[in-house]
């Protein structure tokens, strides 16, 4: 008996361990992206580049055309083969409805700031204080600096694709985790199958994204505006959905903690 229980909790051991590593893995691609992105930011000269030329041309038309549903559609197939190997209706609450909830109601408010975004109300300093306001995108002085006035180059503070990619990033790599803590206590033959397959897929996605956003910081806004983004991206979505991933991450070593004092008791 302790045989097993011992197999048992390294199994689970071995999951927190893989969901750690990729959770780490996916926010250091996206934030790798956007630094070198940035560091590389082709300048005014080059804004006009085509999109057609890029070799993410067409990672780039999906995800600004269905980016918003990406996460929606891992959740959902992750949902489904939960409820082919008949979960608990505890492990059914916490793993695919809380997490449900999170995305719903980020997609929501993201949905919201796109369009506000798109009216003017906000992201938009010509509304507010004119034509003649500027920002510093960079640092240094004269020559060096990149001071550019806004009726220039771009009509908004921050780039709204980059503000997209993070809510998706996030929701990616909260599922990797709920991913395999919810398969971590089931031994079926189908479910290392189903985890590798899935796990390849969102991590696929995850560094698909991120390769996108290089050129999108590389391209198309300056150094501020991918900033701003990543920003407003983390604070707003990405850190609610990390203390998720940590929460179900100490839950799942409590109840670990709680069987062995039952064993040993």
């Amino acid at each position: 008996m302790q045989q097993v229980s011992a197999a048992r909790e390294s199994h689970r051991q071995a999951q927190r361990y893989l969901a750690r590593k990729l959770l780490l893995t996916i926010y250091g691609a996206w934030f790798l992206a956007l630094a070198v992105g940035t560091l590389h930011y082709a300048g005014d000269d080059e804004i006009a580049v085509n999109r057609n030329e890029l070799p993410l041309r067409h990672i780039d038309y999906i995800f600004r055309t269905v980016g918003g549903v990406v996460i929606f559609a891992v959740w959902g197939l992750r949902a489904l083969m939960k409820q082919a190997l008949h979960l608990r209706g505890d492990d059914r609450r916490v793993h695919i409805w809380i997490p449900a909830v999170y995305y719903a109601f980020q997609a929501g408010l993201r949905s919201l700031l796109h369009q506000f975004h798109n009216f003017g109300v906000i992201f938009s300093p010509h509304k507010w204080f004119g034509a003649a306001t500027s920002v510093v995108l960079g640092g240094g002085s004269g020559n060096n600096s990149k001071e550019k006035l806004l009726d220039y180059h771009h009509e908004h503070i921050m780039s709204d694709h980059v503000l997209l990619a993070a809510t998706v990033i996030g929701g990616l790599a909260c599922e990797m985790v709920v991913l395999h803590l919810s398969f971590a206590h089931r031994r079926h033959k189908i479910s290392p199958l189903l985890l590798r397959g899935l796990a390849v897929t969102v991590t696929a996605l995850a560094l698909l994204v991120s390769a996108e956003c290089y050129y999108t910081a590389k391209y198309f806004h300056p150094p501020g505006e991918i900033i701003a983004g990543a920003v407003f991206g983390l604070i707003l979505f990405q850190v609610p959905l990390l203390f998720l991933s940590a929460r179900l991450l100490q839950a799942h070593e409590d109840e670990d903690v709680d069987n062995d004092d039952r064993i040993s008791g």
